[in-house]
């Protein structure tokens, strides 16, 4: 009996001592961005760890094990901006206040810093912080800076199935353009000529301007609020990333590339059944005799700024359907078909995993895309802006749906698309099979993710799987020294050449003239 009690008393006690501190950074971010982080963060935290989130989106409720430092951020104004601009008839994605997205993210990444909490975080050193992960893009390679100080384990992660070059540069994966994507094209890994060109020069372009424009003003920021880190250098603090991890698999984006083994792919992490639908979303759904669509345009635009007559083509089309609708919508609509509900939010995992929910209308953001080939739920989708293009472009490709671009929406192709996905049996074949070949894993993604990140527990900084190309220049890595010396090799070899052959022309021609 003795034996008993004192088993699980010592299994207790040594995943106490054996718990580590873990700080999920993502000051710039969204609610679905943050969504991304949170299996693992949920995960680790059941598992006994500490968590800490800096984010400028509280959960709803407190999770046990987890603590948020919520600070203040331009997010949602630069949204409610992005909205106005990019929902608009004539509105494009060139259009978008670019330098005033830049400062935005230096701003929330400031906020930040300046943070109580995290600057007690920060200075005290008795507060041992074993791992940082942190999207390290939008200003938030400021997580570099504080892996550093606390000498914590530094972790980049992407909500994403792209793994995007300077994530890659960080570790010692090759990039190579001609059959990686860069994540704002709508290119698959087999490009044409002029895809190869135009995705060769925006990944330079991207490269360069992030580590001689972008990093150096995130530096400066750091310095404002610590004017004792007045030299950081983030592009080499990015050198000791211990580990990557995306949403990617061999089967999405562009995971048929060569990496290293502390590149994590972990697509689908946050597949798991959904919840019970409750009260009148449940009665909605389930009392659908000819099945629901789910329409949602993501939680970054704010569907309810598109204008009137772009609501009104939508109401339009939707009351000709026979199914029964969902629709997230932020605000009151009282003209709505009999066929159709608005919401202001709606628990997306557990309504796409509904089996009465046949179709999913999407803006293509890059959650929505991996909870829709969990749920294996068809789509059309309609992109906006950014990644969304290249998510949307990628499903079409592989036969999840149908793909319209917003400003060509009209009420025919729109009605035809939805019409087409619904009544071809080959999309739903489709989005099965995808989902089979991703879940088909001996570990379910998420844990994948969680014992790699536990790993960094025992291993701090991982150093055994630092890549050699780190500590090469460019001319080495490339060979340009091994280069140089073959050619000159070959001059040498061909004066020689040419003068013993003029040497042997001469010596004939003088006895010749003899």
């Amino acid at each position: 009996m003795k034996v008993n009690l004192i088993v699980p008393l010592f299994l207790g006690f040594l995943q106490f001592t054996l718990g580590g501190h873990y700080l999920f950074y993502l000051p710039f971010s969204s609610k679905s961005i943050k969504l991304g982080f949170m299996p693992m963060a949920k995960e680790l935290a059941h598992r006994g760890h500490q968590i800490t989130i800096v984010c400028p989106h509280k959960e709803k409720k407190a999770i046990p094990g987890i603590t948020e430092i919520i600070h203040s951020s331009p997010f949602d104004d630069l949204s409610n901006e992005v909205s106005n601009i990019i929902l608009q008839e004539n509105g494009s994605e060139a259009d978008l206040p670019v330098l005033r997205m830049i400062e935005a993210t230096i701003t929330a990444n400031r906020e930040a810093l300046s943070h109580p909490d995290l600057q007690t975080i920060l200075s005290d050193d008795s507060i041992k912080m074993d791992v940082v992960m942190a999207i390290p893009m939008l200003g938030n390679e400021a997580a570099y800076y504080v892996a550093h100080k606390k000498n914590a384990s530094l972790v980049g992660f992407v909500s994403i199935p792209f793994l995007p070059p300077w994530m890659a540069a960080a570790v010692g994966n090759p990039i190579n353009p001609s059959y990686m994507p860069l994540m704002l094209f709508p290119f698959g890994q087999v490009m044409s000529l002029k895809e190869r060109l135009i995705n060769t020069v925006g990944t330079t372009a991207v490269m360069l301007g992030r580590k001689y424009y972008a990093l150096p003003r995130v530096a400066d920021m750091i310095a404002e609020v610590y004017p004792q880190e007045s030299a950081l250098d983030l592009d080499d603090l990015s050198k000791n990333t211990a580990l990557v991890i995306n949403h990617g698999s061999p089967f999405t984006g562009d995971g048929l590339r060569p990496t290293l083994p502390n590149t994590i792919q972990a697509g689908l992490m946050s597949c798991f059944p959904g919840s019970p639908l409750e009260g009148e979303l449940k009665e909605w759904v389930e009392g659908a005799e000819h099945g629901v669509i789910y329409l949602s345009f993501g939680s970054v635009v704010k569907a309810s700024k598109m204008p009137e007559s772009r609501r009104q083509l939508l109401i339009a089309v939707l009351s000709q359907l026979k199914q029964r609708i969902i629709w997230k919508w932020e605000t009151e609509m009282v003209d709505l078909p009999p066929n159709v509900k608005a919401f202001a939010w709606l628990p997306q995992t557990s309504v796409l995993a509904h089996p009465n929910v046949k179709l999913f209308v999407t803006h293509g953001g890059a959650g929505s895309v991996q909870e829709t080939i969990c749920y294996k739920t068809p789509i059309v989708g309609i992109p906006l802006m950014g990644d969304q293009v290249n998510n949307l472009a990628e499903a079409e490709l592989k036969h999840l749906g149908v793909v319209i671009p917003w400003r060509e929406v009209t009420q025919q192709n729109i009605l035809h698309a939805i019409n087409q996905v619904l009544e071809d049996p080959s999309y739903q074949e489709s989005v099965d099979r995808l989902q089979n070949l991703i879940m088909d894993v001996p570990v379910h993604p998420r844990d994948t993710a969680v014992w790699w990140l536990e790993y960094l527990l025992r291993h701090p900084h991982n150093p055994g799987m630092r890549s050699p190309v780190l500590d090469m220049n460019f001319a080495t890595y490339m060979l340009l020294d091994v280069m140089a010396v073959l050619a000159t090799a070959l001059v040498l070899v061909l004066l020689i050449l040419k003068k013993l052959i003029g040497m042997c022309c001469g010596s004939k021609q003088k006895k010749k003239n003899d």
